[in-house]
């Protein structure tokens, strides 16, 4: 997966389709967060979570977590910084946020996120 840092202003994106064949509900993009509600219980998005910054060699700087939320720092290979945030909105649902990079970046934030609703279906379906 490319992290770049892209220079990229308010951008309100629905994603459709790929959010809702996920179990997500509309996707949106704002001032270099990376904002969607999923529909799985916070413990099952969290070890998403793991699993998918495993995948994408995201190396693990910082992590709080409790039990309605979580707050990770990850780096990239080339020293790239990601932020993710994930909130319990009811407990069979999350609100998960991303930013990639100082000023955020739309496409890797999409593909990040796409990789956590793999995850959560595969960890769904055992």
């Amino acid at each position: 997966m490319a992290l770049a840092l892209l220079v990229e202003g308010c951008v309100a994106v629905a994603v459709g389709a790929a959010a809702a064949a996920g179990g997500a509900s509309a996707a949106v993009y704002r001032r270099g967060w990376y904002r969607a509600a999923v529909q799985s219980p916070h413990y099952l998005v969290d070890k998403a979570l793991r699993r998918t910054a495993q995948r994408a060699r995201l190396n693990e700087r910082e992590r709080i977590c409790d039990g309605t939320k979580s707050s990770y720092i990850y780096q990239d290979l080339r020293d790239v910084k990601v932020k993710v945030k994930l909130r319990a909105s009811t407990p069979d649902a999350t609100k998960v946020y991303i930013r990639v990079g100082f000023l955020g970046d739309r496409v890797s934030s999409q593909e990040l996120f796409q990789g956590l609703q793999d995850d959560i279906g595969a960890l769904e379906k055992r």
